[in-house]
């Protein structure tokens, strides 16, 4: 038996339950939320280097809060389990809302503003290069920015703005 055949048979032993003399096997029951050990993404950590506030909200989502008091106001909200998660969401006071392509333009204006880590530098790059292509598609919702990763954005109302970076991991 090869290596493959071996293994699809030990994971279909491990995983497979007979069924005892009271009846059929059950299926476990699912959990809501997956146990930290589940979790391919690691702990959340803060994107920016200085400038903004981070706080753990549950075991695997944060909220970075950037502090410059400048418009548009900037939360990054970081979650995910097997995938990276990073949601940007600018915020204008509702007598300057911005139309979406102005919005995309000045929240790109916004990111490059800001100075991330040696690790996450490059993160910010990226989402600030997508946002701009965004803003050049009016009639775009979403871009891929690599194999693996993708960018949308969102208009819940004129003066707010939403940027979602994903990673599958």
């Amino acid at each position: 038996m090869g290596i493959g055949a071996a293994l699809l048979a030990f994971v279909w032993m491990v995983t497979c339950t007979a069924p005892d003399a009271a009846g059929p096997a059950t299926a476990p029951a699912q959990q809501d939320s997956p146990q930290a050990d589940d979790c391919v993404r690691g702990e959340p950590a803060a994107l920016l280097a200085s400038g903004s506030s981070f706080a753990m909200h549950g075991a695997r989502e944060a909220l970075e809060t950037v502090s410059t008091g400048k418009n548009p106001s900037l939360v990054i909200r970081h979650y995910g389990c097997a995938h990276y998660v990073l949601d940007f969401t600018f915020t204008w006071p509702e007598t300057a809302a911005q139309e979406r392509a102005a919005g995309l333009r000045a929240a790109a204006e916004r990111l490059a503003e800001l100075k991330g880590t040696e690790a996450t530098g490059p993160i910010l790059r990226s989402v600030r290069e997508g946002i701009l292509k965004l803003a050049d598609d009016p009639a775009s919702a979403w871009i891929q920015l690599s194999e693996m990763e993708t960018l949308t954005v969102g208009v819940p109302s004129p003066a707010v703005l939403v940027i979602t970076y994903d990673v599958a991991l």
